[in-house]
């Protein structure tokens, strides 16, 4: 399952009920620089997406943890992490949000860090995470008027929610899902880059 960005969210009665489901965001632009385009777009030969988190350019993207202070996505290297993109609004993002806290309080054991990026206002993830709070790293990046956040790197241009992507240490996309994902998911991702697997496509779960 997966929800659109807010805006363009369309009132479900307005679809026939037998058939009514959460919808894609269809908005599209090119990337703020052409350094930027091109790093999102480098494949290696086994089809993997060669994420350099040191070539992002630093004022690409609004990015800002909750205490307000600018973020870069640079800052990920050195070690594995799941990015998961999620909204206040958006159900599916809501309801693995337990999932996710659980394998972040995990770390010690499998070694992945997490970090959530609302594409959300600040007001309404402060409001949210004092209702269902959680314990991993909460960044926040409005999603802009085009549909396009830092998702847009690795391949996810949508703006559709849920969206996780697992990164190994040298910055590399090992796995992909767009929709809320599974406690058994998340074991096989862990297996996955601990076992060096980075054979999937990105877009690939």
């Amino acid at each position: 399952m997966m929800a659109r960005s807010r805006s363009d969210r369309l009132p479900e009665e307005s679809l026939p009920r037998s058939r009514a489901m959460p919808m894609v965001h269809s908005g599209r632009r090119w990337m703020s620089s052409v350094r930027a385009a091109l790093f999102a777009t480098l494949l290696l030969g086994n089809g993997v997406l060669l994420v350099d988190a040191a070539a992002v350019e630093p004022d690409g993207f609004a990015i800002h943890d909750l205490q307000g202070a600018a973020r870069n996505l640079s800052e990920l290297r050195g070690q594995p992490v799941l990015i998961n993109y999620w909204a206040s609004w958006c159900g599916p993002c809501v309801k693995e949000m337990p999932e996710l806290d659980h394998f972040w309080q995990a770390r010690d054991r499998h070694g992945v860090q997490v970090l959530g990026i609302a594409n959300d206002e600040p007001a309404a993830v402060q409001a949210f995470l004092q209702r269902v709070p959680v314990s991993f790293p909460i960044w926040v990046e409005p999603l802009p008027a085009s549909g396009q956040s830092s998702a847009s790197l690795f391949q996810q241009t949508g703006g559709a929610l849920p969206f996780s992507v697992l990164l190994d240490a040298q910055g590399r996309v090992v796995r992909t899902k767009l929709g809320a994902i599974t406690a058994e998911e998340l074991a096989q991702w862990v297996g996955a880059v601990a076992g060096g697997d980075r054979t999937a496509e990105p877009g690939q779960g």
